[in-house]
């Protein structure tokens, strides 16, 4: 979090903060019945969910992904049997960025972007962690999917200002009852 601020600041000073937009990589909708769905909104759909299965796959499925998941659950067992903690770090650190600039190519489809953008993203990916389980990928998923509908619902109740109120009240909530989150396993 002090590298981002550090390095967002760094930006505006050096290049300015203007706002900036990307044209869509798909015009036109697609009408269901009374339901209008923009092209563009579905092709960010299918590539975030085939982003997702191809994260499951890598971690379920190969080397890297295992021997991610061994220093994430025993670090020191992990170290025993010849898993090169440095290595995996690095790699983990390479996947994350990797994923992090995919979802920002297909957020800047829908948002306007300038250097400070991500910051609340950030808090929401920051709370979808925290909610659904560290560690937990179907955690994280479920947790997107109720924050993302709380925040619907809040906004389309009381306003869209009211959405990091809800946000936050749930996070809240969440380290008081189940400190480990939805699907976290507790230490």
């Amino acid at each position: 979090l002090g590298l981002s601020l550090f390095l967002t600041n760094l930006y505006m000073v050096v290049f300015g903060s203007k706002l900036k937009s990307l044209p869509p990589m798909l015009e036109g909708i697609l009408e269901v019945g009374q339901l209008v769905f923009a092209y563009q909104d579905i092709m960010i759909f299918v590539l975030s969910l085939g982003g997702i299965l191809f994260f499951g796959w890598l971690l379920n499925n190969t080397r890297i992904g295992l021997a991610v998941q061994a220093v994430a659950q025993n670090p020191m067992g992990a170290k025993i049997v010849g898993i090169p903690q440095e290595k995996i770090f690095a790699a983990t650190f390479a996947i994350s960025t990797v994923m992090v600039g995919f979802g920002g190519i297909l957020l800047s489809q829908k948002w306007f972007i300038n250097p400070a953008s991500g910051g609340a993203i950030m808090i929401k990916a920051w709370v979808v962690t925290a909610f659904g389980g560290m560690g937990s990928i179907r955690g994280g998923l479920y947790a997107a999917f109720i924050i993302g509908m709380l925040e619907a619902f809040v906004g389309w109740k009381f306003g869209m200002s009211y959405g990091i109120i809800a946000l936050f009240i749930l996070l809240l909530a969440t380290l008081v009852i189940r400190p480990q989150g939805l699907m976290g396993k507790g230490e």
